[in-house]
């Protein structure tokens, strides 16, 4: 299972408050592209495609958006977008599958 960090003062931040003044649901909507990053493990990625998925209502999903893209919390990408400063906060695949395999042999060990 993978976990997405936020800062416990993300509420509070003033890039998010000023995404909420703009558009409360564009808050939510870079909350639930925060957490398929980590649970797909995607190092920030996210396709335009999934954010379709994300937020169905395309009116609802390009002000959104553009809310995201405008405080760059969001920044463009070929084919979708890219969660800006997501690795700052949250592991890499790279990171993440290096851990895995630390923790695999080391039960292999323990069970030995």
């Amino acid at each position: 299972m993978a976990w997405a960090r936020l800062d416990d003062g993300f509420y509070s931040h003033e890039k998010t408050t000023r995404i909420w003044d703009r558009n409360p649901g564009a808050v939510g909507l870079w909350v639930m592209m925060i957490s398929y990053c980590a649970r797909y493990e995607t190092d920030g990625f996210i396709s335009a495609r999934t954010v379709s998925r994300l937020s169905p209502v395309q009116r609802d999903r390009d002000e959104q958006t553009a809310a995201l893209l405008k405080e760059e919390a969001l920044l463009e990408h070929e084919d979708g977008f890219v969660v800006r400063d997501y690795l700052d906060y949250n592991a890499s695949r790279e990171l993440i599958e290096t851990k895995r395999e630390a923790d695999r042999l080391r039960k292999k060990k323990e069970r030995s």
